[in-house]
């Protein structure tokens, strides 16, 4: 599924047969399709960086959520997760099992 859109606005995408696919107004985006997962995730990470945000690619099956200097990791999946890289663990291990949680500090 796709829109046909003209734009007045910056084209920042166009689809390969020239038609404009995604158009931004100052800190609006328009994407004029339904997205596959790729182009989805590429859209947002650029979005997401333009507008001041960290990103990080995670496995489909962990959460993470930052509440002030903590972050808490959820691990939905059947394989332990490595968190190692996300802080110092209070509540948990490094390694995340199987649907558990692990809760780390920033300091």
């Amino acid at each position: 599924w796709r829109e046909h859109v003209s734009a007045a606005s910056d084209v920042e995408a166009r689809f390969a047969g020239g038609d404009p696919a995604l158009v931004t107004a100052g800190r609006y985006s328009y994407l004029a399709c339904w997205p596959g997962a790729d182009l989805l995730k590429d859209v947002l990470r650029n979005l997401s960086h333009r507008a001041g945000l960290a990103t990080r690619d995670l496995p489909e099956h962990v959460r993470i959520r930052r509440r002030g200097r903590l972050t808490f990791v959820i691990n939905y999946g059947e394989d332990a997760w490595d968190l190692s890289d996300v802080g110092r663990p209070i509540l948990g291990d490094s390694l995340v099992d199987a649907c558990s949680v692990a809760i780390c500090s920033d300091t």
